[in-house]
């Protein structure tokens, strides 16, 4: 599971969109002036400059960039770039259990999302999205300790992460968007095998090819967004320790993980991880 990623600058996930053959972003400050305010349902956060509002370094209950079909009184339907909160809030949920619900709904699981009440309704009402990340971090075991590693594109690209979202209406009225990361099992992939404890189901989130992206978001039925859920191919990544990322500890009550920034121990090995070791 991924408790911790980099989102890219709001200029490389734009770069990275239109070298891609795909038309550019449009999101609520529309420089024409078509959009003056998101329409019912949508949140606030998402008007302005994205860049302002996500953190480089995004955990859970932060706000990271993602993108994700609007459909827009003026503008019609067009992929928005937003901010979003990392951790998906149902809408069944209480304000004063939004806490405990973003701090343990961040990944979901592709073989339950449908009939978990947390990401049920998400699912059901097709509500796709995208999460942009330079990498990703997961811990490796392999000294005999955990040893958080960065994961990212071979090619320098952004990943582009397959997610679910809600708009979360909050107290005072307004919507916070809110989403989490979909992962497969990983038992057989060369590199995220080797990732987490040694006795832990192995995770992988999901992870798009650029010509997918779009066909990922306007999936029409769920058949068609479960033909996403593939691996992404080991030889496409990079991984390598990272001497600024936060040790990752496990929560007892109810196997969460938490992130904690602190040092971590110096790695032991080489500085990358070579696919046909282990």
């Amino acid at each position: 599971m991924c408790t911790r990623y980099i989102s890219p600058e709001q200029r490389e996930i734009e770069y990275a969109w239109t070298v891609s053959n795909r038309k550019p972003l449009r999101w609520w400050s529309d420089p024409s002036g078509a959009a003056e305010a998101p329409p019912a349902g949508e949140s606030e956060a998402d008007a302005g400059d994205i860049e302002a509002l996500v953190e480089k370094d995004v955990f859970p209950a932060q706000l990271g960039a993602l993108i994700k079909v609007e459909r827009h009184p003026k503008l019609g339907k067009h992929f928005a770039l937003v901010a979003g909160q990392f951790g998906l809030i149902a809408h069944w949920v209480r304000p004063d259990g939004v806490k405990k619900m973003t701090r343990a709904c961040y990944n979901a699981r592709t073989e339950t999302v449908h009939e978990k009440p947390s990401y049920r309704t998400a699912w059901k009402q097709m509500n796709w999205c995208v999460i942009p990340a330079k990498a990703i971090y997961e811990p490796c075991y392999e000294s005999g300790r955990p040893v958080p590693w960065k994961i990212r594109r071979a090619d320098g690209k952004p990943l582009w992460i397959a997610g679910i979202r809600w708009a979360y209406k909050l107290p005072d009225g307004k919507f916070l968007e809110t989403y989490s990361m979909l992962t497969i099992n990983a038992d057989d992939h060369a590199l995220f095998r080797r990732m987490h404890a040694p006795d832990d189901e192995k995770r992988i989130v999901v992870m798009l090819r650029d010509e997918d992206v779009e066909a990922w978001l306007n999936a029409a039925t769920h058949d068609e967004a479960r033909s996403f859920f593939t691996q992404y191919p080991a030889e496409a990544l990079v991984a390598e320790a990272a001497a600024d990322a936060p040790r990752v500890r496990r929560v007892a009550a109810k196997g969460v993980v938490k992130a904690k920034v602190e040092k971590p121990p110096k790695p032991e090995g080489p500085a990358q991880l070579e696919l046909g070791e282990g």
